[in-house]
């Protein structure tokens, strides 16, 4: 497969094998020979046809180069909107589409693509010729409806390598995962929390899925259960704070937090002093994994995390009490923490194996920079827009404003108008988080990754209504696709060949040689996400090479054709 993509000369030929690699999940595999490629196509001015510059611009974008988008220009006319010649063009205005979301701030450019191609997709949709190219890839994004889909094995273009590379490759992966899920349920049946705090929700499958989100590449194992084993305790916590504690218990449990003080501990309620033994016990563990590679010091900035969430949660349950209406300011500070996001993404970085990050990453994302902020303010306001209906319940039984309402007082608006405003800033920040992606930065980008990453978990955790707090059925299908159900035939990995350097198959075992089975019943919800090398805040889940399963007969290409095309 290395020597298909080195001996690849015509340029759009070449574009669409990485596109391929990628949307197959075999990119991390091939970042050598991507690379490569992208470098030679920077070069190629390419100018005539739509789907190809499309394209070009977008592979280079994601993979890192400030592209400019003033191309697109000359595919509008004099009054700066796209031609009429391009409204039958499927494969073209998809691929526009795709690259308009990696819009930076004042690109309004790209702002009128994603509006042209909205339009035009649907349009055409029942056009047999391009059945298959009329998609939707930034599924993360929307959660639509699965329609006609591009098979990858029906293309005539296909590289049957390719397809066979990334069918045992999803297999292999597959087998990780689990058994990766199989030692975080022993451990989460082990620690009994939930039977001992029977008030708090339990989504360990969810925030397992919720980690290969974020954490996608198959060796970033560590990664994945120091994240799951945080989100789930911070799941509870926050259960603490909105549903069980009084005030009065919610004070000196938060002060026992932010001391970190176990001797204080035993002054609270019982069902307290469970909770915080199962978080210092978590905390030690992730200590003594990490102290033989001398990297115990990232746990201390993921507990300063987790007490700031801690406090902006008590903050919250306060002005719940007293019935306070914060002003839409004040409310967004608190939001961005309780959103839980710049703790998670620490988190993220403290089990991180391929790179010995510095002191600094960690004093840099632990103050909550632009990129951090973005993706937080991004998901709250995803969170409280689907949740409107459901916040104005709780606000009855004493819980504080959301951000919706708060925004509809202070603009004098219904709660209805305020979602269409916050659907705006939730574009911006968007278009921000590519923008610090793109930055010349001192922060290496697998430390800024993540941020993209939990941003397009957010997209589909909040699509349609909060699929964390109410899995759906459809969350509970994606999952069982991914860790239950076996895709292919077969158990080998293709691999280099040692004198051709063709793809051989070599069988590949358990190292352990465990029974990593898991039960349907253990799969209660789930869904969909995206890694590239930075990742757009757009991408297609397809290109994470965990979630490629089900591209292995189509190439991330996916329909959506009932005019829901664009990120609201």
């Amino acid at each position: 497969m290395r020597k298909v993509m080195r001996n690849t000369n015509e340029p759009l030929q070449k574009m669409n094998l990485v596109d391929a690699v990628q949307r197959l999940g075999l990119g991390y595999d091939f970042e050598e020979e991507i690379d490569e490629a992208l470098k030679q196509i920077n070069d190629v001015c390419i100018d005539d046809d739509l789907h190809a510059f499309a394209l070009w611009f977008r592979l280079l974008r994601q993979w890192g180069y400030n592209t400019p988008s003033d191309g697109f220009n000359k595919f509008t006319n004099e009054h700066g909107k796209f031609n009429d010649s391009l409204n039958s063009d499927a494969k073209g205005l998809l691929s526009l589409y795709e690259a308009a979301h990696l819009a930076l701030p004042g690109e309004d450019i790209l702002d009128e693509a994603v509006a042209f191609t909205m339009h035009h997709l649907p349009l055409i949709k029942n056009n047999n010729k391009s059945e298959h190219c009329i998609c939707h890839s930034a599924r993360e994004w929307r959660g639509s409806k699965q329609g006609n889909h591009f098979h990858y094995e029906k293309d005539e273009q296909r590289n049957e390598v390719l397809l066979e590379l990334a069918k045992l490759d999803c297999n292999r992966v597959q087998r990780l995962l689990q058994k990766e899920l199989k030692n975080i349920s022993l451990w989460w049946k082990e620690l009994a929390l939930i039977e001992k705090l029977r008030f708090a929700r339990d989504r360990l499958v969810e925030c397992y899925y919720w980690a290969l989100g974020v954490c996608p590449e198959p060796h970033q194992s560590r990664s994945r259960r120091v994240f799951t084993k945080t989100v789930v305790l911070t799941s509870v916590l926050d259960d603490i704070y909105d549903h069980y504690g009084t005030i009065k218990e919610l004070t000196p449990f938060n002060d026992v937090i932010q001391r970190w003080d176990m001797e204080a501990m035993k002054q609270l309620p019982d069902y307290m002093q469970i909770f915080i033994h199962a978080l210092a016990d978590i905390f030690e563990e992730f200590e003594k994994d990490l102290s033989p590679e001398g990297n115990s010091f990232r746990v201390d900035y993921l507990k300063k995390a987790m007490k700031n969430t801690s406090r902006f949660y008590l903050q919250e349950a306060i002005w719940g009490a007293e019935q306070y209406v914060p002003t839409f300011e004040e409310r967004l500070s608190v939001s961005v923490q309780t959103s839980g996001y710049p703790m998670l993404h620490c988190a993220t970085l403290v089990g991180l194996e391929e790179i010995n990050l510095t002191k600094e990453v960690y004093d840099w994302v632990t103050t909550i920079p632009k990129l951090v902020y973005s993706i937080a303010l991004h998901s709250r306001l995803m969170d409280d827009i689907v949740d409107v209906e459901k916040d104005k319940i709780k606000l009855e039984e004493g819980q504080v404003i959301s951000t919706v309402q708060c925004y509809a007082l202070k603009k004098g608006i219904s709660e209805q108008e305020a979602c269409i405003d916050l659907q705006k800033m939730i574009k911006e920040c968007c278009k921000t988080i590519n923008e610090e992606l793109l930055k010349p930065s001192s922060i290496p980008i697998v430390a800024r990754k993540p941020a993209l990453n939990l941003n397009c978990v957010a997209e589909v955790i909040y699509k349609s209504h909060n699929s964390y707090d109410e899995p759906s059925t459809d969350m509970k299908d994606n999952i069982s696709a991914l860790l239950v159900n076996q895709e292919f035939e077969g158990q080998g990995r293709v691999t280099e060949g040692s004198s051709n350097e063709e793809a051989d198959i070599d069988e590949e075992q358990d190292p352990e040689g465990s029974d990593v089975s898991i039960g349907a019943e253990e799969v209660e919800g789930g869904s969909d996400f995206d890694q590239w090398r930075w990742v757009p805040s757009f991408v297609s889940h397809s290109l994470n090479p965990i979630f490629a399963a089900e591209n292995l007969f189509y190439t991330g290409f996916e329909a959506s054709c009932d005019g829901d095309f664009a990120h609201t």
